[in-house]
């Protein structure tokens, strides 16, 4: 970076005015407290050039360098995206002090991609990515100091690789660990920070001949959060040993069959978030049924599960059994997402066969689950989920001519819902019934990509808000999720005109633009935002702003300051910003967020 000449005057009146400043008088500690809060608001890096807080910080000028290098805790995270050497994790790691570290490796980033050849080598990855873990033991970052491991990539042999390699390690401290093999994935890391005060050791054990091997002893007894994602079925039994007593699982790989999953689950009776997506993956016979008798003896019991998550974008009856095998009267937040197949829509919507509307709204009893062999017509009445509070509900068929009594059905399984997602389908169900869930006040709406739907959809939404509103029960917060977002902003100040909003409540159809404006005016907090090109219901959940606050990953390549100048140069320091206005104000934007 080319430096500016600046006069001995010029720099002690910029010298003052940068003192001035109110954020500059705060004692190191603090600043560096509220860099460590900007980090954590800082999304995933997606680039290889992508610059952190921290990174900026010590370019700004002494003061704010100072902080950021008194602060651990910001350099804990090690974010690789390149093959080895790792200059800048060596640097991040002696920045970090004694803390635990937080270590993602994302095979699919830019920088892996730009090596000839390599992202299509899976075993060049896998053996880059051992090498890596190497030099991380030798910079400092002991494995007896890693809190979280989380690795991305579309190699098999890699993630075989990693599974053994965290199997076979002494790994005390580990609390979080992340496998997929799509690099799409985004992992959601929550924790608690710890405090910097922890003693490394030595750390990385030899490749031994397998999993089994002697030095298979070590323990994880810190271990609770899991995500597996796509892993192939040889991977994916690798790591059953470390899958046992979480607290957080979030699982999307083959298994073998019910009998597998029940055993799993049976293993971890103390979870509290459970995230199942098939998708792709099932188990062996996909169109395999259990006799009822067999599916009540697979039953295990989830007392403390409070957050559920389904999806079952295939193989349908393989997930329909998978839920009512799971007894989780404590559930609060649930999530469904399923679409319903000609093969499997009889068996989905069969009385006699516990279908999951009649399921979910009667299969629990004066607090206990039913037995599925009693007759539908013998059976009491009783949701089976019956704290749910918040709902994401996603569920179609191949014809619409069952929905609307299944819809009735689903939900009259959840009459305490406080905040629902979901699409049009749904709300249409409910237009009939404002008084229905009275403590519903928060909605997440995502409206169809295509025109056609558009005003459909706005009518909907509207139709129902208004008859909430004219019921006495008002949506106080309202999300629409759509590709004209910034057009749907525009009318705002439009719903102020009492006139125009009146004449637009005396009719029975409303234009999308007449929708908006409705909606305005009786929602106190609407928000429109741009749909995302892949766009699910779990996202939807996610932006409710229900879930915790993510702890996020660093990036340990896109430092500009050698690690051989770490005490910087004062009388270059002190000149203020050596970078571009953008960043500082993109620094001054996430202050003011705080």
């Amino acid at each position: 970076m080319t430096s500016v000449p600046v006069y001995p005057l010029e720099l002690e009146v910029r010298q003052d005015e940068n003192q001035k400043q109110s954020i500059n008088q705060l004692p190191i500690e603090l600043l560096g407290y509220i860099l460590h809060i900007i980090k954590d608001m800082q999304c995933d890096p997606q680039s290889y050039d992508y610059m952190w807080v921290q990174d900026i910080a010590t370019q700004v000028c002494r003061h704010w360098r100072s902080a950021a290098l008194a602060t651990p805790l910001l350099w804990s995270h090690i974010y690789i995206s390149h093959p080895p050497p790792h200059p800048g994790a060596h640097l991040y790691i002696s920045r970090s002090g004694s803390c635990l570290l937080d270590i993602q490796m994302d095979m699919k980033a830019s920088g892996f991609v730009r090596e000839d050849g390599l992202v299509f080598n899976p075993y060049k990855q896998a053996e880059y990515a051992l090498q890596t873990l190497r030099l991380i033991v030798e910079y400092g970052g002991t494995t007896n100091r890693w809190r979280s491991l989380i690795v991305r990539s579309t190699s098999a042999p890699l993630l075989e690789n990693m599974t053994s390699f965290v199997y076979r390690s002494p790994i005390p401290e580990l609390q979080f660990l992340s496998l997929a093999r799509s690099g799409d994935y985004s992992s959601r890391l929550i924790m608690e920070p710890d405090s910097p005060d922890e003693q490394a050791a030595p750390g990385v054990q030899e490749e031994t001949d397998g999993p089994h091997s002697s030095a298979c002893d070590f323990s994880h007894p810190r271990l609770a959060h899991v995500e597996l994602v796509e892993l192939l079925p040889s991977t994916f039994f690798r790591t059953l040993p470390l899958i046992s007593n979480l607290t957080r699982l979030r699982l999307a790989c083959f298994f073998s069959s019910l009998e597998s999953m029940s055993k799993l689950l049976s293993e971890n009776p103390r979870l509290e978030l459970l995230e199942i997506d098939i998708g792709a993956f099932g188990r062996g016979n996909l169109r395999e049924l259990l006799d009822l008798a067999t599916l009540d003896q697979l039953r295990i019991s989830l007392l403390l599960l409070s957050d559920f998550s389904l999806k079952i974008s295939t193989h349908h009856m393989c997930g329909i059994q998978l839920l009512k095998i799971i007894d989780a009267p404590n559930v609060e937040h649930l999530e469904l997402n399923f679409s319903i197949d000609r093969g499997d829509a009889e068996y989905l919507y069969d009385d006699g066969n516990w279908s999951i509307p009649a399921y979910l709204a009667k299969g629990r009893e004066h607090g206990v689950l039913q037995s599925l062999t009693i007759p539908t017509k013998d059976i009491g009445c009783g949701p089976i989920f019956p704290l749910v509070q918040k709902l994401s509900l996603n569920v179609s068929n191949y014809s619409t001519s069952w929905q609307p009594k299944a819809h009735a059905d689903l939900f009259s399984a959840f009459p305490n819902i406080t905040y629902l997602a979901t699409d049009y389908h749904w709300i249409s169900a409910m237009l009939d019934k404002p008084y229905a869930y009275p403590r519903l006040e928060d909605i997440t709406f995502h409206v169809p990509p295509q025109k056609d739907d558009i005003r459909a959809s706005l009518q909907t939404i509207a139709s129902y808000v208004l008859a909430r509103s004219n019921a006495g029960l008002p949506i106080s917060t309202l999300r629409i999720y759509t590709r004209a977002a910034d057009l749907f902003k525009t009318l705002e100040q439009k719903a102020k005109d009492l006139s125009l909003v009146a004449t637009i409540t005396e009719k029975e159809r409303f234009r999308t633009k007449e929708s908006v404006i409705l909606l305005y005016s009786l929602v106190d907090t609407l928000v429109f935002r741009n749909l995302e090109p892949q766009f699910s219901a779990q996202s939807r959940m996610k932006n409710g702003e229900h879930q915790e606050l993510e702890a996020t990953t660093e990036t340990e390549n896109a430092i500009k300051i050698d690690s051989s100048d770490d005490e910087g140069e004062p009388n270059n320091m002190e000149r203020g910003p050596v970078m571009g206005a953008n960043e500082l104000d993109y620094i001054q934007t996430l202050i003011g967020r705080l």
